[in-house]
């Protein structure tokens, strides 16, 4: 591989002329490591024919996240089908708050769940939000209009 192209390649399968084919460079343009963001940094799932109680279309798009303490803000976009993608931000509003944003999302359902590790939860906006059981996270389910774009801070001490 490194005779023919000059670099490493990881192949999906090989053409009938036995080369490369699909190959991941690196496996840097892979679905390994856009899930490692969408999934591990962001905290961002998806389910098409799920449908949360009280919503009127299928679809849950959740996110929850699990931000580095020592990052400021992860900042993806979602391809969820049709076109469709969806906005997600997760930041730190300053050193004891953190805000999570979505918009463009196309489900009948959004859930947003911002962890707080093992800080005490001071306030949460909008009001309503469910502190798990854990205690490391509050959680919100927006559904009908209100799930297409949504923004929730936690404050800790």
């Amino acid at each position: 591989m490194q005779r023919t192209y000059g670099w490493t390649t990881f192949p999906e399968a090989w053409s009938a002329k036995g080369g490369p084919w699909g190959d991941q460079w690196y496996n840097w343009g892979s679905c390994v490591s856009t899930v490692m963001v969408l999934e591990r940094l962001a905290g961002v799932d998806y389910s098409v024919t799920e449908q949360a109680a009280n919503a009127t279309a299928n679809g849950i798009l959740t996110v929850r996240d699990f931000l580095p303490p020592d990052w400021e803000r992860a900042d993806v976009q979602v391809p969820l089908g049709a076109g469709q993608w969806a906005q997600v931000l997760v930041e730190r509003v300053h050193p004891k708050a953190k805000r999570i944003t979505v918009s463009g999302n196309p489900f009948g359902a959004l859930r947003l769940q911002p962890a707080l590790g093992s800080q005490h939860l001071v306030s949460a906006v909008p009001h309503g939000g469910i502190t798990e059981p854990s205690g490391q996270r509050v959680g919100w389910e927006f559904v009908g209009s209100a799930a297409k774009a949504a923004s929730v801070i936690v404050t800790w001490a």
